[in-house]
């Protein structure tokens, strides 16, 4: 146990060393965000390797995927181990059998609702302390500073400025509940499909639904209490013009709407993790050789761990690309959609 212990920690800090030399050449080359993201997810990938490593158990399971499965078979393996644990903890017990509907009704229960509040009233007290805090350092109106100027508490707004708040945190809440059995129940129907991406795909449109309809509530929620207080909780005119000008100026609500899609963006991962199936047996098999000989040396293991990372990586990479070409076809239509969006906004919380 001891030398296993030691072989780990050798393990650990050689890639602590690699990660930390990788960052001072980036520094030192001034390398842009995306040179950034991308090496923190290399290594990130490489850290979460090596970890798989160091257990018999599951150097097995990572070389039969390897050896084994395709895409579905490895997408299904990984979303039955997560979706199938959240499941019971929060969900109703269902046939396997059962329609997305069946299942979506099932997962619509009082314990998901309680974890769905708990995380939203902790997500949603972090934006104002980290807006205040940033306010303390930096003395200037900055990012988020319509936000600062509604937490004032002055002009006896104290009262309204709490009730939104309960108000905003009980949105959220039933906002995410609903996100979260939609993905827990989409998830789960993919797990017999022979297109589980498609189920995903079917996640993000709902929850792109859910994000431009909580937005249009919140901005009712936050003109009826202006309204009917009388109290200058927001210049309704000022957060009009500024969502048209200035969105990024209002970073806290952008912020509270994308909880919505928190789950769909797992739900993505689980899938892009799958996508090393994608890699013929072939080229696979060589990979997972290595990593069952990964125990027998903290070199091997460093090897093994190294290659399951580009394994796992360069899809990714790939993906991204997809992603961005298609970003680059369709951005005039989603940046007209946006826009539209804003407006709709705009109109709504317009005096």
């Amino acid at each position: 146990m001891t030398t296993q212990s030691s072989q780990i920690a050798l393990i650990f800090g050689i890639l602590l060393a690699v990660v930390a030399g990788m960052g001072g050449a980036l520094a030192s080359l001034g390398a842009p965000w995306w040179g950034w993201v991308s090496a923190s997810l290399w290594a990130l990938l490489w850290v979460t390797a090596a970890s798989g490593l160091t257990d018999p158990a599951s150097r097995r399971f990572l070389a039969g995927a390897l050896k084994n499965l395709g895409f579905g078979q490895i997408y299904g393996t990984l979303a039955r181990r997560n979706v199938m644990g959240l499941w019971e903890r929060y969900c109703t017990a269902t046939s396997a059998r059962a329609s997305a509907l069946v299942l979506f009704r099932a997962a619509l229960t009082m314990r998901l609702l309680r974890a769905a509040f708990w995380v939203a009233a902790g997500y949603l007290l972090v934006i104002p302390v980290g807006l205040w805090a940033s306010a303390a350092v930096s003395g200037e109106q900055g990012f988020g500073s319509p936000l600062k100027e509604m937490l004032t508490f002055r002009d006896g707004r104290g009262v309204v400025v709490m009730a939104l708040g309960a108000l905003v945190i009980a949105l959220n809440a039933f906002f995410d509940f609903i996100s979260y059995a939609l993905t827990l129940a989409l998830m789960r129907r993919g797990l017999r499909a022979r297109l589980p991406f498609l189920w995903w795909l079917l996640d993000l449109v709902l929850s792109g639904v859910l994000f431009v309809l909580l937005g249009v509530v919140l901005m009712i929620i936050i003109k009826v209490l202006t309204l009917s207080t009388g109290l200058p909780l927001v210049d309704l005119g000022t957060l009009s013009a500024g969502l048209r000008a200035d969105p990024g100026a209002y970073g806290w609500l952008w912020l509270m709407l994308m909880t919505t899609m928190v789950p769909t963006l797992l739900h993505a991962a689980l899938a892009v993790l799958g996508a090393q199936g994608l890699w013929p047996r072939a080229l696979r098999r060589p990979v997972a050789a290595w990593v069952e000989r990964a125990g027998e040396s903290s070199v091997q293991s460093l090897y093994a761990s190294l290659w399951l990372s580009i394994i796992w990586g360069l899809p990714m990479l790939l993906l991204t690309l997809g992603v961005w070409i298609s970003w680059l076809v369709v951005q005039p239509s989603l940046t007209g959609a946006f826009r539209r969006y804003l407006d709709l906004l705009s109109a709504v919380v317009a005096p």
